[in-house]
C-alpha cells in the first residue's frame, strides 16, 4: 500500500488529535498513551516519516478521541467498511446475529462481483456461467440469513 493511499486516513489522524470529539486536548491524549506530546504529534503528521503509530497506539487513539471515524477510514483505505454492532440485549440477539452474517455475505458476493467484472481479469466484463451460479447462490444465502433476521424480529417483538 502506498502512501498516498493511507492520506485522508493520516489527515484525520492528525485532525482528531488535535480537535477530539472526547473533547480532550492532545497534551492529555499524549500522556494518558504513555508517549510526549511532540512525539504523538509526529505520529499523527501526515508528513513525517521517521514516526509511525503502533496498532496499540491507533486503538488507544480511536477510545481517547472517541472518533471512530479513524477506524472506517483505516478500513476504506484496505478495501472494507466497518458496521457498527449493536450493544446490549440486542446486541447478543439471534437477530443481530443473523443480520451481522447477511451483511457479511453480501459483502463477499460484491466482492466477487467486482473482482468477476474487472476489465482487466481474465474474462473481462463478462460474468461466467460458473460465476453466475456462484452470484446466485450466495444470493440466496444472503436472502436465508435476511429472513432469519426477520423471524427473529419477530419473535422479539412477540416476547416484549
Amino acid at each position: 500500500m502506498h502512501n498516498a493511499d493511507l492520506l485522508p486516513l493520516l489527515f484525520a489522524l492528525q485532525d482528531s488529535t488535535k480537535h477530539a470529539r472526547s473533547g480532550m486536548k492532545a497534551e492529555q491524549i499524549a500522556e494518558l498513551m504513555g508517549i510526549g506530546y511532540s512525539t504523538l504529534m509526529n505520529k499523527v503528521a501526515p508528513n513525517v516519516h521517521t514516526h509511525r503509530l503502533s496498532l496499540a497506539e491507533f486503538s488507544a487513539l480511536i477510545r481517547y478521541t472517541q472518533d471512530d471515524r479513524l477506524l472506517s477510514k483505516f478500513a476504506a483505505a484496505h478495501g472494507y467498511l466497518i458496521i457498527p454492532m449493536p450493544t446490549g440485549k440486542v446486541g447478543n440477539s439471534e437477530a443481530a446475529r443473523t443480520a451481522v452474517q447477511a451483511t457479511a455475505r453480501f459483502g463477499e458476493v460484491m466482492r466477487s462481483f467486482d473482482h468477476a467484472t474487472d476489465p482487466d481479469g481474465p474474462d473481462g466484463q463478462r460474468i461466467s456461467d460458473d460465476e453466475l451460479k456462484k452470484f446466485q447462490e450466495a444470493g440466496l444465502e444472503a436472502q436465508s440469513y435476511l429472513a432469519r433476521f426477520m423471524e427473529a424480529v419477530k419473535t422479539m417483538r412477540e416476547e416484549s
